[in-house]
């Protein structure tokens, strides 16, 4: 999971490569693929974080839409506080 937010931070605004990882990260939280929730609650938080700063001042709907689902995933895990 800290791969993600890696790539995420070195690769802001890079949309070839930000846009089909949220798209990823949206799927896995609508699996439930993750299971260990004390990773989670922090990997959700510094995800947020990150997201949020990336979709600032966008145009793009692709990376909006993916946002979304993102956001919606990470709402899931705190909601369960």
């Amino acid at each position: 999971m800290q791969n993600i937010i890696m790539i995420l931070e070195e690769n802001k605004n890079n949309d070839r490569i930000t846009i089909p990882l949220l798209k990823t990260l949206e799927i896995i939280f609508e699996n439930n693929d993750l299971s260990n929730y004390s990773i989670i609650e922090t990997f959700s938080t510094k995800l947020f974080y990150i997201v949020r700063v990336e979709i600032l001042k966008t145009k793009s709907i692709a990376k909006l839409t993916a946002v979304c689902g993102v956001f919606s995933g990470v709402l899931q895990y705190f909601n369960t506080n």
